[in-house]
């Protein structure tokens, strides 16, 4: 049996007892058994395993729901801080529709819905720039940054219209609309009808008929003589004319009689008849006295006038012959009829010639000349005399001694020494055996085309080079300034020795009179040096024709 007062303490301890175990925070309540004994009630669902708690709930965990459909539902916000940064993992966290929590890889979420590469670049971080480069708009992908160029656009680069020419252009003429054919376009810049009430006469007045006719005016002074008309003043005059006029012309006393032209007849005559008066000039032929025709004047005028000649040949026109007078060496003097068919013949052998009938022979037999040509084919030949080697040639003018082509116009050497760079630089062949009217400068490298022509040109270099590397040096025929063939000379690896090596080019070209033509070197890689001795180094210039 307890007494009253022993169940009031206890009662008073236990509950004295929750108050302080839930005041202190902690999750259990202590109470004391009816023996005494205090005992713990454990009212939470988690526990502590070491340093580590669980949740001792074998079902869901809810938050903000009392139906959680897994494991931890939440229904509202969630909220992850000072996770940490990783750079290497591929898996990301992903919902349903349902909001359940899956993983998945990032390749998998992005394959066909998500760009990979973009303009051949395929960095995850990409930019866009802009840039004036190029003659066209163009994009350039490169790192990570595409560069947009739209160039300013010119005569010769389609791109954007820059501020200055979009005010020149601005600021150009409207463009005019057409008018009509009747229009003219006027100083105001507007179309307006082309007449006279438009374009001011001034004092040079237009023509018109009504201007024309009242212009014109008639008299009648006087009673005889010509009628007249004063371009001044426009005024006819028509004497009135009394009857003493003409009554009768060549026999005819018709009031109103006419000129007419014929051809009848042996000479010129005037027949009238009637009212017609005929004015009769015939062709003038051996029989007739008359015009002379378009033909035959064409005959006549082709006629030889006269004959003439220059000592020693003499010639005497009389009538239908002439007569040929010849006083050279041992030739005897005759006379040629124009009736002749084979007026002069010359045949060699003979010592003298008598000239004389249709068919005379002349025979020359002398040393000198008879004659020194001064044309061929109508082509006037030079009086320059000619020299050893040459020949008769045609300079488009005349006929002049050249010299017979192929011609060699350079045959030059250089013999000292001279040093190669990078830099190109003229070759100077400094020794000529032949330098025909010295077309090439000794001193400046430079050869003169002396006419316009078919040039060959030859050149040959000699070059060493110790191959510790690959060594070259280049070589150009320039022609009027321009690169016209380029050549290499090179030296492979041959370790511990020195090599030689040649460069020869050759070409043909046409060079017009005063063009130039030059040697170069340059373009040197490593070491090469020229050789120095006679033929290394040796130019050779042919005109062709």
């Amino acid at each position: 049996m307890f007494n009253s007062v022993g169940i009031s303490t206890r009662i008073l301890v236990t509950i004295i007892c929750v108050w302080f175990c839930v005041g202190q925070g902690h999750t259990q309540i202590r109470v004391i058994d009816n023996k005494g004994t205090l005992r713990s009630i454990d009212t939470s669902k988690w526990t502590l395993n070491g340093a580590d708690i669980f949740n001792k709930n074998s079902g869901s965990v809810g938050i903000g729901t009392n139906s959680p459909q897994a494991k931890l539902h939440t229904n509202g916000t969630l909220r992850f801080q000072a996770l940490a940064t990783n750079t290497v993992n591929t898996n990301i966290l992903s919902t349903d529709i349902n909001g359940n929590v899956t993983t998945r890889t990032l390749a998998n979420l992005l394959s066909g819905s998500a760009i990979t590469s973009l303009n051949g670049l395929t960095n995850s971080i990409q930019t866009f720039a802009t840039g004036t480069v190029g003659s066209d708009f163009g994009i350039s992908s490169s790192g990570s940054v595409h560069t947009f160029n739209l160039p300013t656009a010119s005569s010769t680069v389609r791109g954007l219209l820059s501020s200055a020419n979009w005010t020149t252009f601005n600021n150009k003429e409207n463009a005019i609309t057409a008018g009509t054919t009747l229009q003219y376009w006027r100083g105001d810049k507007t179309w307006q009808t082309l007449n006279t009430t438009a374009v001011p006469e001034g004092s040079s007045l237009y023509y018109t008929d009504a201007r024309a006719r009242t212009a014109l005016s008639l008299t009648t002074t006087g009673t005889s003589g010509v009628a007249t008309y004063n371009n001044t003043t426009g005024v006819f005059n028509i004497p009135n004319y009394t009857d003493g006029g003409i009554t009768s012309l060549n026999g005819l006393t018709a009031l109103s009689q006419t000129f007419a032209t014929g051809t009848a007849g042996s000479d010129f005559g005037i027949s009238s008849n009637g009212s017609v008066h005929t004015f009769n000039l015939p062709t003038a032929s051996s029989t007739v006295r008359g015009l002379l025709s378009a033909a035959n004047w064409t005959s006549f005028n082709n006629k030889i006038t006269s004959v003439s000649g220059t000592s020693p040949i003499t010639a005497i026109t009389a009538g239908t012959s002439v007569t040929v007078d010849i006083n050279r060496n041992n030739i005897v003097a005759g006379t040629s009829s124009t009736a002749a068919t084979s007026p002069l013949t010359l045949d060699a052998g003979a010592t003298n010639a008598v000239v004389g009938g249709a068919n005379a022979t002349l025979t020359v037999n002398n040393t000198a000349a008879l004659w020194n040509a001064n044309q061929l084919q109508g082509r006037n030949i030079t009086s320059t005399a000619p020299t050893a080697g040459q020949v008769l040639g045609y300079d488009g003018t005349n006929w002049l001694p050249v010299t017979a082509l192929p011609q060699v116009l350079v045959d030059a050497n250089r013999t000292s020494t001279y040093t190669t760079a990078a830099a190109y630089t003229t070759l100077v062949y400094n020794t000529a055996a032949i330098n025909v009217g010295t077309a090439y400068n000794t001193t400046s490298g430079v050869f003169t085309a002396p006419a316009t022509g078919l040039y060959h040109i030859l050149v040959n270099n000699i070059f060493s080079g110790i191959n510790v590397n690959d060594n070259y040096l280049r070589g150009r025929i320039i022609a009027n300034g321009n690169i016209n063939i380029e050549s290499v000379v090179l030296f492979t690896l041959f370790t511990g020795a020195t090599s030689y090596n040649s460069m020869n080019m050759s070409t043909i070209l046409t060079l017009t009179s005063g063009q130039t033509l030059n040697i170069q070197t340059g373009g040197e890689q490593g070491s090469v040096d020229p050789e120095t001795g006679t033929g290394q180094h040796n130019l050779k210039i042919i005109r062709l024709n």
